[in-house]
């Protein structure tokens, strides 16, 4: 029993490593993680390890091989990027944009009106 075992353990880790060559190949063909690619192959994985622990119970083969929990997370998709803060930036480079177009003529005038009244007191202007 024991050598039925061994044996079907050791095709079970060559299949594992066929998968995860498969998912290797993947990543380096620049599949981006929670493919469906990358789920087939988990969901091989899973089988495959469920079948051995069906037929041998009293230890979970998956939680021994270290590149399950690695191949697991390639299945789960990369999170959306978020608009939120390129939002952000455009609404406060817009009030400065509005600010800018509103405070430098008031500025301008402000300035003017004072260097006439300058002027006006120095009885430079009438």
């Amino acid at each position: 029993m024991n050598i039925i075992r061994t044996y079907r353990l050791y095709i079970l880790k060559y299949r594992l490593a066929k998968i995860f060559k498969d998912a290797e190949q993947a990543v380096e063909q620049g599949i981006e993680t929670g493919d469906t690619v990358y789920v087939e192959l988990y969901t091989k994985a899973v089988l495959l390890t469920r079948i051995f622990n069906s037929h041998y119970p009293g230890g979970r083969i998956d939680d021994t091989i270290p590149a399950m929990e690695d191949l697991r997370k390639l299945t789960i998709p990369p999170e959306p990027l978020s608009i939120k803060p390129i939002i952000n930036k455009v609404v406060i480079i817009g009030i400065s944009a509005f600010l800018l177009v509103g405070f430098v003529p008031a500025a301008i005038n402000v300035s003017y009106q004072g260097w006439m009244y300058a002027f006006h007191l120095l009885h430079l202007v009438r």
